[in-house]
């Protein structure tokens, strides 16, 4: 049976990995985790934390559960995704906003590292939105050294195939007025034309 342990040992050698391919070699050691996301609404897929408050004195990256859908490809999308935040934070250079947007300082080392962005994404977002490009995956298949079975975790937070950071569903009522939503099914009323909107 395939365990975390497995998995957040394998992601810790493709961060190496990773790191000399995209970075030339110059990040430094992170600790890999892999937990349950507190807002699993949000579905957040993954985090960097530059803080110094953990003893070992390491930066950590977070691989959240529900990112655990068997697709290696974008569990290490989301690494590299994280490993940018990583470069970003260690050469002083920010590239996320206090509400969570993703800049074009961002954007710039995330298509170096070969990164697709998802449009249409939410402009307050910025470039938050990504995915593995065609490119990438290349990479990951051909140089890329891990072990692909661990990889076949599956948690029951994932979804089969998860290729964005959220699904929006759209609603609209018989007047034509449309509400688009990331959260659970919703029931709501138009008071214009004092309908039911239907998604």
């Amino acid at each position: 049976m395939i365990g975390i342990d497995e998995l957040i040992l394998e992601l810790t050698i493709i961060h190496k990995q990773l790191n000399k391919l995209f970075f030339n070699s110059e990040l430094s050691d992170v600790k890999i985790t892999i937990e349950r996301a507190l807002n699993r609404k949000r579905r957040k897929l993954g985090s960097f934390d530059m803080s110094n408050k953990w003893s070992d004195n390491l930066k950590h990256i977070t691989i959240y559960t529900a990112a655990l859908n068997a697709n290696y490809y974008k569990i290490i999308e989301i690494l590299l995704h994280e490993m940018c935040h990583q470069y970003n934070f260690e050469n002083n250079l920010i590239d996320t906003e206090n509400n969570g947007r993703h800049n074009k300082r961002f954007k710039k080392i995330g298509e170096k590292v070969l990164l697709q962005f998802l449009e249409p994404y939410p402009k307050y977002m910025g470039y938050a939105f990504t995915t593995y490009s065609d490119q990438l995956k290349f990479v990951i298949d051909n140089k890329l050294d891990f072990n692909k079975n661990v990889f076949k975790i599956v948690h029951k937070d994932s979804e089969p195939s998860i290729e964005g950071y959220s699904k929006r569903k759209t609603y609209k009522c018989k007047c034509g007025t449309r509400i688009s939503n990331s959260n659970l099914e919703l029931k709501i009323m138009c008071l214009e034309c004092n309908t039911i909107f239907k998604y």
